[in-house]
C-alpha cells in the first residue's frame, strides 16, 4: 500500500510539473494553410504541398486531405515560397509569403489542367484581414526592427528592444502615472504583461519591469520579430493582463551577413546644464560609447562540413562604456548651531523668528483643531535631542555657502551646501546572443539560443562613503542614497531549446525548454 501511495504521489507531482512546464510555452512559429482546388472549384486531395524558406532553403511538406485542405505548421518566421505539383495539372507556386510569429497565413491553390512541366506562378500581397484567427496583434518585422531609430540609453544601460515595443499599437509607458520602469499593454494593469523569448517566458517572479527584462531580452540586433498580442489570447497566454510580448531571435541563412556599429555621445557636444550655470560650475564629464557587431550564415568547415540548407549560426554582440562624473549639486543641510538645537537664526524676510513647536504640548483647541507651544527663542533644549538624532548629525557636514547667497523668500537658508561633482563613476555593459539551428531533414528541426547580459557599475561612493562629494547632488548613505556595495554587478542568462518533429502530416510534437537566471547584487547580496 505504501509503495502504491508513493507511486501515485510521484505521478501526481510529475503531472503538476509537466502541466506547469507546458503552460509556460508560447508558440513562436507560424503556419501556412489553405485549400487546393481545380479550375472548376472541386477540391483536389492527395496533392503534395511544399513550403520553402527562401533565406535558408529549408523545406517543409504535407499533402492535402480528402477535403482538399492542407496545413504546414511550426514554420520558422521568415519569407516562404509555396509550391504544388500533381499529375494531370500544371505546377503551381507562389513566392513572397511573409510569415510572422504565431501567424496562420492562408494560401489557397487553384490548379490548372496541363503538364507538370508547365508552371503557374502567382504573386500577391498579404491579405488585409486574418481569417484564420481571432487574435488582435501587431508585428514589427526584422527590417523595421533594424531600421527603427532607437535612442542610446540615457542611464547606465544600452539600447533596448523595449524602445521598439513602445512604438507599437496599444503599448504605452506608465511613467506618467507614478510607476517606475513600466508599460501598459492593451489597456491592462501595469506590471501585468508578459515577455516571451523563443517560446518561453522570461518572468522572474519578482516584478515585471523593463529594467529587469532588459537583462533577459536578446541583443537588439538579434531580434527577428517583435510581436504583441492584445486580445483573444491562446490558452498558454491567459495569465497575463492586457498583452503578451513575443520576441523571436534571428537565425542564420544560406548567405553570410553581418554588420557593425559604434555610437558616441559626450558633454563636448552638449551645452552646460542650467543648474550648473546657475552656480558657476563647469559641465559634468560624460562619455558614452555603444558599439556592436553581428553576423550569421551557414556553418561551414572546409573539407569537413557544409551546412548550407541545413545548419546555421547567428551571433550578436553589443557593449557600452560610460565614464562620467556626477556633476555639481546643491543641497540643504543644518548649520552647526541647528545641530545643537539653536534655530534662532532661522528667520523670515521681515526678521521675525520662524517658530519651532514643541510636539509634547499638543492639545485640543476649543475653536477647532489643535495647538502647540513654541520653544522659547527657537531653542530646543539639549535634553530634548535624542541620541538617534545626535548620531545622524555626525553624518551631516556644515554648509559651505554663505548665508547671504542662500536666503529664500522666507529668509530660511536653502541650498547651502554645494558638492563638487568631480567624483568619477563608470558603467560597463556587455551582451551577446548566440543561436544555432539544425535541420534533420524535412521532419525534424532543432534550435539552441543563449543570451548573456552583464552590467557593472562603479561609483566613487562605492569606495568612500564618508566624502560628501562622492555622492553628487544628494545626501550620503545612511541619510539617503543607496547601500554601500563596493561596485554592483547585474546580469542575466537565458537559454532556450526548441525541437519540432513532424510525426505525420497531421501530428506534430513541439518541445521547448527554457532556463533563465537573473542576478543583482542589490537583491541577492547584502554587502555593507
Amino acid at each position: 500500500m505504501r509503495k502504491a501511495a508513493s507511486f501515485l504521489i510521484v505521478c501526481a507531482l510529475l503531472l503538476v510539473i509537466v502541466c506547469q512546464f507546458a503552460a509556460a510555452q508560447v508558440t513562436v512559429r507560424g503556419t501556412i494553410t489553405g485549400l487546393v482546388t481545380d479550375a472548376t472549384g472541386a477540391v483536389v486531395p492527395g496533392v503534395k504541398v511544399i513550403a520553402k524558406n527562401t533565406a535558408t532553403g529549408v523545406l517543409a511538406e504535407t499533402v492535402s486531405s480528402s477535403s482538399g485542405n492542407y496545413v504546414i505548421p511550426n514554420l520558422q518566421v521568415g519569407t516562404y515560397e509555396v509550391s504544388v505539383s500533381s499529375t494531370g495539372f500544371k505546377s503551381w507556386s507562389r513566392s513572397g509569403i511573409l510569415l510572422s510569429v504565431g501567424e496562420s497565413a492562408r494560401v489557397d491553390v487553384t490548379l490548372e489542367v496541363g503538364q507538370v512541366s508547365e508552371q503557374v506562378t502567382v504573386s500577391g500581397a498579404a491579405p488585409l484581414l486574418k481569417t484564420e484567427t481571432t487574435e488582435v496583434s501587431a508585428t514589427m518585422e526584422s527590417k523595421l526592427v533594424g531600421d527603427m531609430p532607437v535612442p542610446m540609453s540615457s542611464s547606465w544601460g544600452m539600447r533596448s528592444v523595449f524602445s521598439v515595443m513602445l512604438m507599437m499599437p496599444q503599448v504605452k509607458s506608465n511613467d506618467g502615472q507614478g510607476a517606475w520602469d513600466d508599460f501598459i499593454v492593451g489597456g491592462g494593469q501595469g506590471f501585468a504583461w508578459q515577455v516571451v523569448v523563443d517560446g518561453a517566458s522570461i518572468e522572474t517572479g519578482f516584478r515585471n519591469n523593463i529594467g529587469i527584462f532588459n537583462r533577459l531580452a536578446p541583443v537588439l540586433d538579434a531580434v527577428e520579430e517583435a510581436h504583441v498580442d492584445t486580445a483573444a489570447f491562446k490558452a498558454e497566454q491567459t495569465h497575463t493582463s492586457g498583452g503578451n510580448m513575443v520576441l523571436t531571435t534571428k537565425s542564420g541563412t544560406n548567405e553570410i551577413h553581418g554588420s557593425a556599429f559604434d555610437y558616441y555621445a559626450s558633454q563636448v557636444f552638449n551645452a552646460n546644464a542650467w543648474g550648473s550655470n546657475r552656480i558657476g560650475s563647469k559641465k559634468a564629464i560624460f562619455h558614452k560609447n555603444e558599439f556592436g557587431i553581428n553576423a550569421g550564415g551557414p556553418i561551414f568547415i572546409p573539407k569537413i562540413y557544409n551546412g548550407k540548407n541545413r545548419t546555421f549560426f547567428y551571433f550578436g554582440y553589443e557593449g557600452s562604456r560610460q565614464p562620467s562624473t556626477s556633476g555639481a549639486g546643491l543641497l540643504t543641510v543644518a548649520t552647526a548651531a541647528m545641530k545643537q538645537g539653536d534655530f534662532s537664526d532661522w528667520k523670515k524676510a521681515n526678521g521675525t523668528l520662524i517658530p519651532i513647536y514643541d510636539p509634547t504640548t499638543t492639545q485640543s483647541n476649543p475653536a477647532g483643531g489643535y495647538t502647540r507651544q513654541v520653544f522659547s527663542g527657537s531653542m530646543i533644549p539639549a535634553s530634548r535631542i535624542t541620541q538617534i538624532a545626535k548620531n545622524i548629525m555626525k553624518y551631516m557636514v556644515d554648509p559651505n555657502r554663505s548665508t547671504a547667497s542662500v536666503l529664500s523668500q522666507y529668509g530660511a537658508m536653502v541650498n547651502n551646501l554645494q558638492t563638487s561633482g568631480t567624483a568619477p563613476t563608470k558603467a560597463i555593459n556587455n551582451a551577446e546572443t548566440m543561436k544555432f539551428d539544425h535541420n534533420f531533414g524535412i521532419k525534424n528541426r532543432l534550435s539552441l539560443t543563449y543570451t548573456r547580459n552583464v552590467s557593472y557599475t562603479d561609483s566613487a561612493y562605492d569606495h568612500d562613503t564618508s566624502d560628501w562629494n562622492n555622492w553628487g547632488p544628494r545626501l550620503p548613505f545612511p541619510l539617503t542614497g543607496r547601500t554601500y556595495y563596493r561596485g554592483s554587478t547585474y546580469y542575466g542568462n537565458v537559454f532556450r531549446v526548441n525541437d519540432t518533429h513532424l510525426i505525420t502530416p497531421t501530428l506534430i510534437n513541439t518541445f521547448t525548454f527554457g532556463y533563465h537566471r537573473l542576478y543583482h547584487e542589490e537583491h541577492d547580496v547584502t554587502a555593507y
